[in-house]
């Protein structure tokens, strides 16, 4: 197994395994912060999920928009739909 095979691999298994967390999460509990000081929300973290998916995105087509603004979204929901449709766009090639 070459090394893009092995990171590959292991980005799919994180992607399945982080789905399934966010999609077991109620939605109205996306707000949810156990430290109101010092970490994101649910949907804050899943939102910056979706900007490692552009990042990433970038990096294999080998040009980064830094000036870009990050997406946000109206609802977990979004954010999920986001995430999982970025993803299964199969941004990378095997």
């Amino acid at each position: 197994m070459t090394e893009k095979e092995m990171f590959l691999s292991t980005w799919e298994r994180e992607f399945a395994t982080t789905l399934k967390i966010l999609k077991q999460l109620p939605a109205n509990k996306a707000d949810y912060k156990p430290s109101a000081e010092k970490t994101k929300s649910a949907k804050g973290l899943a939102e910056v999920f979706v900007l490692e998916l552009g990042v990433a995105d970038g990096v294999m087509k080998g040009s980064i928009d830094f000036a870009a603004q990050a997406p946000t979204f109206a609802t977990f929901a979004d954010v999920l739909s986001a995430y999982e449709g970025m993803y299964r766009g199969r941004w990378y090639q095997k």
